[in-house]
């Protein structure tokens, strides 16, 4: 994304992709917001429905649109690190659908998995002593 004051400038509109599983349809809702520039704070407000897959920006005097789902994922996930709720791997349940979806998401899950302590084992005490049998290192020991 290029070097922006706002996410959705006045020229422009914010149209979200809905896949609804109610009524097994997809469809288009549009910002209330034509003609007027939004902030992330306003666009976040606008994605709210859990079940928009895809957000477009789309330029209403050239009718050409750009998708900016991967842009609205990471900035839903610095809001809600920002605000103090933290994201955490068992928080997915209850992002959008754009979320869950985002290779943002997919990112930020893998930095969250390697940072995460590493519990030991419970076979590893029986994974050695089955070597060490093997390799003949206990007496009375044979396969």
């Amino acid at each position: 994304m290029e070097n922006r004051k706002h996410p959705i400038e006045a020229n422009e509109t914010l149209v979200a992709v809905v896949c609804s599983a109610r009524i097994q349809r997809k469809y288009l809702t549009e910002s209330a917001f034509f003609g007027k520039a939004m902030k992330i704070a306003d666009v976040l407000d606008e994605l709210s429905d859990d079940e928009i897959v895809t957000v477009l920006r789309v330029n209403t005097e050239t009718w050409a649109a750009e998708d900016i789902t991967e842009y609205c994922a990471r900035q839903y996930l610095y809001d809600r690190d920002g605000r103090g709720l933290g994201v955490e791997l068992d928080d997915e349940d209850g992002f959008p659908a754009f979320v869950r979806n985002s290779k943002e998401w997919a990112l930020w899950k893998d930095d969250l998995e390697a940072a995460a302590p590493v519990q030991p084992d419970p076979d590893r005490r029986h994974d050695e002593r089955r070597d060490h049998q093997a390799m003949g290192w206990v007496e009375g020991a044979s396969l």
